[in-house]
């Protein structure tokens, strides 16, 4: 991001000062201070919104931690379809018992 900063600002630099940044030195009493480099130091101030890289690498991160809780609980849903179906044979087979006994004890009262 900083390679990205110092492109622009030479950029600008040569498109606008032309040659006259080569004439300056450390006894010059006038310093070059380009107007635009306020500009370029407050949108790079934040550099979370000029890092394009950044920001696609943060909204992976955001979605790795949503599809982990997604699979955490689809997981826990998936153990309490198991213990439903479990509970369901369990009931399936009482069922199946109790209708056995009420046969058997039904029987002695056809012969009335």
């Amino acid at each position: 991001m900083a390679y990205q900063l110092l492109y622009l600002v030479c950029k600008d630099l040569n498109s606008k000062l032309g040659d006259k940044w080569k004439t300056v030195t450390k006894e010059s009493k006038k310093p070059v201070s380009p107007p635009f480099m306020e500009k370029y130091l407050k949108e790079y101030k934040d550099p979370k919104k000029m890092d394009k890289l950044g920001k696609v690498q943060e909204e992976v991160s955001e979605l790795k931690l949503q599809l982990k809780d997604n699979l955490t609980l689809l997981l826990d849903r998936g153990e309490q379809l198991d213990d439903l179906v479990y509970k369901t044979e369990d009931l399936s087979e009482i069922a199946k018992e109790f209708y056995a006994q009420s046969k058997k004890h039904n029987q002695c009262c056809k012969s009335w």
